[in-house]
C-alpha cells in the first residue's frame, strides 16, 4: 500500500483539522495557548469544545492538571513551532492517556523527522513555496484516505488567493511601489473569508505540487539564512539555533519589551523589510495564560526565506542594530 493512500489533500490546513475532527466525531479539542485565531474559529457555534493547555515562554507544553483532564478520544494538537521538532516524549505521553495526537507542522514543510510520537500530521505548503492553497493531512497510523472526496474550493476565495499570490511574486521582483502591496489586502481579505467547509485542494496547486519543488535547494538557503541572523542577533533568538534536519519558516526573535520589539518592527517596515508578528492572541487566548501573552508582546519573525541571500540577511541585522544599541 502506497503512502499516497494514507493521504489527503485539502485547501488548507485548518481545513483537515475540521475533516479530520468530524471524520474522527471528536467532541474536545485540546490546543497550545498561543495560536492563530482562525486554527480554532471554526469551531464555533458547532457540538465541539476547545480547550487550551499551557506553554513555557520557549513554546514548550507545561506539563500540569490539564493532562489528568484529558480523556480517552480526546485530540490534542501539538506543533512543530516555527520548523523546530516537536518534543520528544509529548506525544507519546498523550497517546499513553488515550488522547489522539494530532501534529501540526504547518510551519515545518522541509524539516524532517516529523510525527515519530503522533496519530496524524498535518503541513501547510504555501507557508514556504509558490502554491496558491493546500493543506496535507497525513495517517500516521495506517488509515487509508482514497475514499473520501471533497468538493472544489470556492472559487471567489481561491481567485482570491490566486490574485494576491500574483501579487506578491510582482513585489518580490519589482520592490515596494505604489501600490504593489495590495497583495497583502488581498491575502488578508482571502483569510478572513476562508470557506467553513473543508475543500480539496485545487488542480492548479495539485499539479504543481506534482512537478516538484526543490526542496532541498530552498531548505539550504533558508538554513544558511537562520545561521547569519544567529550569528548576529544570537541574544534574541527564541529557539537558537537548529538541530539537523530542522527548517525554519523564519528566524523567531524574542525583544526585551514590547517597546524595543515595535521599535525594531517599524524600523524594519520603513526600510521595506516585513517582519511578522506570530500572532496576534489577544482575545483568542485567554488572559489566564501569562507566559503567552509576555511571549506574544515581545516576539518578532525574522524574514529568511529562499528569496534571499547574505547581504539581506547581514542589512537585517545592522537595522535591528540600529534599535538594540540604542535602547
Amino acid at each position: 500500500m502506497g503512502r499516497e493512500q494514507h493521504v489527503l489533500l485539502t485547501a488548507n490546513a485548518r481545513g483537515s483539522i475540521r475533516w479530520l475532527v468530524e471524520h474522527l466525531a471528536v467532541r474536545t479539542v485540546w490546543v497550545p495557548a498561543y495560536l492563530c485565531h482562525t486554527m480554532i474559529d471554526w469551531i464555533v457555534d458547532r457540538d465541539k469544545r476547545t480547550l487550551f493547555y499551557p506553554v513555557d515562554n520557549r513554546l514548550r507544553a507545561v506539563r500540569g492538571q490539564w493532562l489528568n483532564d484529558i480523556l480517552p478520544g480526546d485530540l490534542v494538537l501539538i506543533v512543530a513551532w516555527f520548523g523546530r521538532r516537536v518534543e520528544m516524549g509529548l506525544g507519546t505521553e498523550l497517546k499513553n492517556r488515550g488522547a489522539i495526537v494530532l501534529e501540526d507542522a504547518s510551519q515545518a514543510w522541509f524539516t524532517s523527522g516529523l510525527g515519530e510520537e503522533s496519530d496524524w500530521l498535518v503541513y501547510s505548503p504555501r507557508k514556504f513555496v509558490g502554491v496558491v492553497d493546500g493543506g496535507v493531512l497525513i495517517s500516521l497510523r495506517g488509515e487509508s484516505l482514497v475514499d473520501f472526496h471533497l468538493p472544489e474550493p470556492p472559487s471567489f476565495w481561491w481567485s482570491k488567493l490566486f490574485a494576491a499570490c500574483l501579487g506578491r511574486r510582482i513585489f518580490d521582483e519589482v520592490g515596494d511601489t505604489e501600490g504593489s502591496r495590495q497583495w497583502f489586502e488581498w491575502m488578508r481579505e482571502a483569510d478572513k473569508n476562508a470557506p467553513l467547509e473543508t475543500n480539496s485542494i485545487s488542480e492548479f496547486s495539485k499539479r504543481r505540487m506534482e512537478q516538484g519543488l526543490p526542496a532541498r535547494d530552498y531548505s539550504r538557503r533558508r538554513e544558511s539564512n537562520h545561521e547569519i541572523l544567529e550569528h548576529g542577533l544570537g541574544e534574541f533568538s527564541l529557539f537558537g539555533k537548529l538541530d539537523l534536519g530542522e527548517v525554519p519558516l523564519g528566524f523567531v526573535s524574542l525583544f526585551p519589551s514590547r517597546e524595543v520589539r515595535d521599535a525594531v518592527r517599524h524600523h524594519l517596515i520603513v526600510n521595506k523589510i516585513y517582519p511578522m508578528i506570530h500572532w496576534p492572541i489577544s482575545g483568542v487566548v485567554p488572559d489566564g495564560f501569562s507566559e503567552s501573552h509576555y511571549l506574544n508582546s515581545r516576539i518578532l519573525t525574522l524574514v529568511c526565506d529562499q528569496r534571499y541571500g547574505e547581504m539581506e540577511m547581514k542589512h537585517t541585522i545592522a537595522l535591528v542594530r540600529d534599535i538594540t544599541d540604542a535602547a
